[in-house]
């Protein structure tokens, strides 16, 4: 019986170990999607401010801003490749640049 214990006790500790992979490796998959939706948004700012669309260009930076944040927030729980989080990283890093050069946009076409 003790034997038999320990044995459901493995099997559950193994299907639980699957679903935090599984969940993990979801986590990772947003964080990707989540950059390139904030990159996507940055670049839709970036011609609303070109274009003098002021109120368009600060409502995409927001949600830039907004995926940015996303991933900011899951990263830390995700568990991506070391190829993955090289370009998460380096997206991010795209991200917050683009959105650190909105800001001066965004300055810029107010005046």
């Amino acid at each position: 019986m003790n034997e038999r214990r320990r044995d459901r006790l493995r099997k559950s500790v193994k299907k639980h170990q699957e679903t935090l992979d599984q969940a993990k490796s979801v986590m990772t998959d947003l964080v990707v999607t989540e950059l390139k939706v904030g990159l996507q948004f940055a670049e839709f700012a970036r011609d609303s401010f070109a274009k003098r669309l002021s109120s368009e260009g600060r409502r995409q930076k927001d949600c830039a801003v907004q995926a940015c944040q996303a991933v900011e927030k899951f990263l830390p729980r995700c568990a991506p490749t070391a190829e993955q989080r090289t370009l998460i990283e380096k997206q991010l890093a795209e991200l917050k640049t683009a959105i650190s050069n909105l800001d001066s946009l965004a300055r810029e076409t107010s005046n």
